[in-house]
């Protein structure tokens, strides 16, 4: 027997509230005040989109200076910063605006396939 949470509405019968436009697969989203932020595979830019309506809706992209090869994304609450690791050995620390506040060179054992 599953239990089953049955204060979420959504649980037993989702529901399509949005789609993210685009050709590249996605490496990682994340939120952060009211938006998400999606980086795809292969590219520079995240895009953002705002929460605050009742459907997805593009606000602004964010082009990340030497970003390559996006793997995942996080964000840092406290901090108000995002992190996003790539595929070529570092992991850019970003405010919400796109500056670049640091890039921390990281050590990878074994290949990254995406």
């Amino acid at each position: 027997m599953v239990a089953v949470d049955s204060s979420d509405p959504y649980i037993e019968k989702p529901v399509l509230v949005g789609s993210v436009a685009g050709n590249k697969c996605v490496a990682g989203l994340t939120i952060l005040d009211s938006e998400m932020y999606v980086a795809r595979s292969q590219s520079a830019d995240v895009n953002v989109y705002s929460l605050t309506s009742s459907t997805l809706q593009p606000v602004r992209q964010l082009s990340v200076q030497r970003l390559r090869q996006p793997t995942d994304i996080a964000a840092s609450h406290t901090a108000t910063v995002l992190s996003i690791s790539d595929a070529v050995g570092f992991v850019f620390v970003v405010d919400p605006a796109g500056t670049v506040y640091s890039q921390l060179q990281v050590q990878i054992t074994r290949p990254i396939v995406m």
